[in-house]
């Protein structure tokens, strides 16, 4: 199975046009960075401007963040990125009219709470068919640090930060309707 890092975007940047990796200069970024780099099939980033960001692409400073939004944008926010997730990530067959199937994905989510919204927007199906793994949920700033220096999902990895999500093995059901509803 696949394995993508999603790492949260960082209030502390460059002042100028960058690549998304480099832009973010933060000391919990550039460890999430690293682990990401390190563990990671592929990484992406979630910003709160942007939305989800390849690492590569050139972005300039901003100052947002997913928390300061109206909760309409803040639902607009998270209905975009798991649009592009759903597009640029994974691998949708087409099967039986209008029945679907996903290539399941690991999912390592090293963002707070608000960047993950995504999987929670109503008739998003992602979670049907990967794992998605929280495993810097409800850890302080000191704690993070630790746990991204430690370097290991494992560390922190029981049930309570792991979702086990049916559908991930052949022969999973199927989902029906529009990958792409609105709520």
């Amino acid at each position: 199975m696949k394995t993508i890092v999603l790492v949260g975007c960082g209030a502390t940047k460059l002042q100028h046009p960058a690549k998304a990796k480099d832009l973010y200069v933060g000391q919990l970024f550039r460890k999430a960075r690293a682990y990401a780099e390190k563990h990671g099939d592929l990484w992406r980033i979630l910003s709160a401007k942007y939305g989800l960001v390849d690492p590569e692409s050139v972005i300039s400073p901003y100052n947002e963040t997913v928390v300061g939004k109206p909760q309409k944008e803040r639902h607009n926010w998270a209905v975009v990125v798991r649009n592009a997730i759903s597009c640029n990530l994974l691998t949708w067959t087409h099967e039986n009219g209008e029945n679907w199937r996903c290539d399941p994905v690991r999912f390592v989510c090293l963002a707070g709470a608000p960047y993950l919204s995504c999987f929670e927007v109503e008739g998003c199906r992602i979670p049907r068919f990967c794992v998605i793994e929280k495993p810097m949920e409800g850890l302080g700033i000191g704690r993070r640090l630790k746990f991204l220096s430690q370097g290991s999902v494992g560390a922190r990895n029981d049930a309570r930060n792991a979702e086990s999500v049916p559908g991930v093995a052949p022969g999973a059901p199927l989902v029906q309707g529009d990958l792409f509803s609105v709520a």
